[in-house]
């Protein structure tokens, strides 16, 4: 069964958030099989890239199972955000992308 794409009221100030701050955000809404919606992306000092993905969701909005899987691969290395608000989003991103940049990381 094929959903209809539709694109929480918050997708548009989010995405728009995340490149102010300096991220580079694909699209990967289209994609479906529980994909989350975008992936942000910015280099690393070693010229490697840190990806994160985010699944936009709205206030109520809920995770669905394969949602929930994807969450549950990709969080623990600190690669997946749950993105209601542009400006928590933002501050996330900037944490995991700083936990990434310390010197403890450039192994």
């Amino acid at each position: 069964m094929r959903y209809r794409l539709r694109r929480d009221l918050n997708d548009k100030d989010i995405t728009q958030a995340v490149k102010v701050a300096g991220f580079t955000v694909l699209d990967f809404c289209k994609a479906g099989e529980s994909i989350p919606d975008k992936l942000a992306v910015r280099s690393l000092h070693d010229g490697t890239e840190f990806v994160c993905w985010l699944e936009i969701k709205s206030a109520a909005g809920k995770l669905s199972e394969g949602q929930k899987a994807f969450r549950d691969i990709w969080q623990p290395r600190g690669e997946w955000i749950e993105a209601r608000d542009p400006e928590d989003t933002v501050k996330q991103l900037n944490e995991l992308y700083q936990a990434k940049i310390r010197p403890e990381h450039w192994r």
